[in-house]
């Protein structure tokens, strides 16, 4: 496809350099993106400080939950198996930022490091690893493995691979400002000690308690030390901000060099179009006056002239798709259910959290009536909140229901199937090995030992890439079994025949022979019906394909 085309140039995923001063990161402890009111407490906090990335750890939430927020995309890592708890997410602003999504099998299947990680390139050669992470309390040894894991998996050590990793990872050591320290906080201080500088590490706290109601400072980050952090609080600690989960958020303003701006690869995201509303007799006009192609029907076509020609009217498909198809536009999920009265109680909530904060941060005895009566106006506001948020979406469901066209059946059912039968992806049962196939689940490159086994003994594989390297491995030992069933002078005779007559082939393709030739007489359009030929097993077009 000529990319000089001026049809091509309008197709094409556009990928321009954006040049900013600063990637602005926030990292927060969400304590669940379940409930509307979780939700549009994290719409609130985008909205109002318009990051560029957030990290967000403690989502809580499974594949039954969807979550959409309108101007970022969402990268996922649900804790496998849990109705509510853990969990981490990325937000990414769309269409600035090109990024991708790392998904190791070795570092998505940790117990206590829960992980989200995507990839940006900041240079032809450079990239820039951003983590969002969240471990709960325990399991010490294992924390401590997996985390030297994490570096080591992402080559962290290399000087093309920058890093950013944060969130609440339920550390405390007194040498980032917490009052006592925990067997994790030991930890990271020692682990600093001993590999910041091959892996380049600076850790950042937050200037104010991350964790106000005890004080401490459990949400850290961990950062290349290359990279150049701006506007730090004293201390070179992290700015934060009051949220609504019993953690603040940590505000990371991240750059390579103080004076240079960063530039980052931005792409176009492709739009989802709705064609179910597609005006196509639009769409035909549209193609009919655009496309004015002229593809002569008396020469025989070059392979080349036609994969241009139907380059050029794929290109005007897709044109008069993006002007006559509508898209589909992606709402925030809380959006239908948001009314004024909510507003204005979430911003109450918003200013008592605060309130409490700057209380704790600097408590007196005589402030403990007031701190009281706060807490108990927050109190107050939550379930305000949680009412007005029922009352909102049985509203909003009853409406949708008497909206539904009764007189119409044409349009009533698929209405009522939309509503009351959401589409769901059938699921795949798991693939069950007796203990005889531990050298298949090897040499599909699955580690046994992270296995999970049923009382019998037999292994169980719930991951879909698991199975599938399971039978693609046993299909492959099938294959090379039947390769070598004592027909070693057959498949010879097979194969030099077959190599033969497409080296045949091969030569009248190289001479322009063709089965027929078009002329003024003997149109493309409108060929002469030549003999019948008799094919008992093939022709030359099924040929040509099977040898392609």
């Amino acid at each position: 496809m000529n990319s000089q085309n001026p049809l091509n140039q309008q197709l094409q995923q556009k990928t321009h350099k954006l040049n900013l001063k600063h990637l602005k990161i926030i990292a927060i402890n969400a304590n669940s993106l379940i409930s509307n009111q979780k939700r549009y407490s994290m719409l609130t906090l985008i909205n109002k400080e318009t990051p560029d990335i957030v990290l967000v750890s403690e989502t809580k939430l499974n594949k039954k939950h969807k979550v959409h927020f309108k101007n970022y995309s969402m990268i996922r890592h649900d804790r496998p198996n849990a109705s509510q708890g853990g969990g981490t997410a990325i937000l990414i602003k769309k269409n600035p930022i090109k990024h991708k999504t790392i998904l190791n099998d070795k570092i998505t299947s940790f117990k206590i490091l829960e992980t989200t990680i995507t990839k940006i390139k900041i240079s032809n050669k450079e990239n820039l690893f951003i983590t969002a992470a969240y471990a709960t309390l325990g399991n010490q040894k294992e924390f401590s493995e997996e985390f030297n894991k994490l570096f080591e998996l992402l080559q962290l050590n290399k000087t093309e691979n920058y890093y950013i990793i944060a969130g609440d990872l339920n550390v405390k050591h007194t040498s980032w400002k917490n009052e006592t320290n925990n067997t994790r906080g030991n930890f990271i201080r020692n682990w600093l000690d001993n590999k910041s500088i091959h892996y380049k590490t600076t850790l950042y706290s937050s200037e104010l308690p991350s964790y106000p109601k005890g004080r401490s400072y459990l949400d850290i980050c961990l950062a290349d030390a290359r990279l150049k952090f701006q506007n730090l609080r004293p201390n070179n600690t992290l700015k934060t901000l009051a949220y609504n989960s019993g953690h603040d958020a940590l505000v990371l303003h991240v750059n390579k060099n103080t004076s240079d701006l960063l530039t980052l690869e931005t792409q176009t995201e492709i739009p989802r179009y709705n064609y179910k509303t597609t005006d196509w007799k639009k769409f035909q006009n549209i193609l009919e006056q655009n496309c004015d192609l002229k593809i002569y029907n008396n020469v025989k076509l070059t392979n080349r002239h036609i994969d241009s020609f139907i380059d050029e009217i794929e290109i005007h498909t897709q044109i008069a798709l993006q002007k006559s198809v509508p898209n589909i536009k992606q709402k925030n999920s809380c959006e239908p259910y948001i009314n004024n009265k909510i507003k204005d109680l979430h911003r109450d909530k918003s200013y008592i959290i605060s309130k409490i904060n700057n209380i704790k941060l600097n408590y007196s005895y005589d402030k403990r009536e007031e701190l009281e009566y706060l807490k108990y106006l927050l109190y107050k506001i939550k379930a305000q909140m949680k009412q007005e948020f029922a009352n909102s979406i049985n509203d909003y469901w009853t409406n949708k229901i008497k909206n539904i066209s009764k007189n119409a059946s044409a349009n009533m059912f698929p209405q009522i199937n939309q509503i009351f039968r959401p589409k769901g992806q059938n699921p795949i049962p798991p693939l069950k090995l007796p203990p005889e196939k531990a050298s298949l689940i090897q040499e599909a490159g699955i580690t046994i030992h992270n296995t999970i086994k049923d009382t019998e003994g037999n292994f169980i594989m719930t991951k879909t890439t698991e199975k599938v390297d399971i039978i693609g491995t046993q299909f492959s030992k099938i294959h090379t079994q039947n390769e070598h069933m004592g027909r070693d002078q057959l498949n010879r005779i097979i194969i030099a025949e077959t190599n033969k007559l497409k080296n045949e082939m091969e030569q009248d393709k190289a001479l322009n022979k063709t089965v027929c030739t078009f002329s003024n007489e003997n149109t493309a359009d409108n060929p002469k019906q030549p003999d019948l030929e008799i094919n008992y097993f093939t022709n030359y077009n099924q040929l040509s394909t099977i040898f392609s």
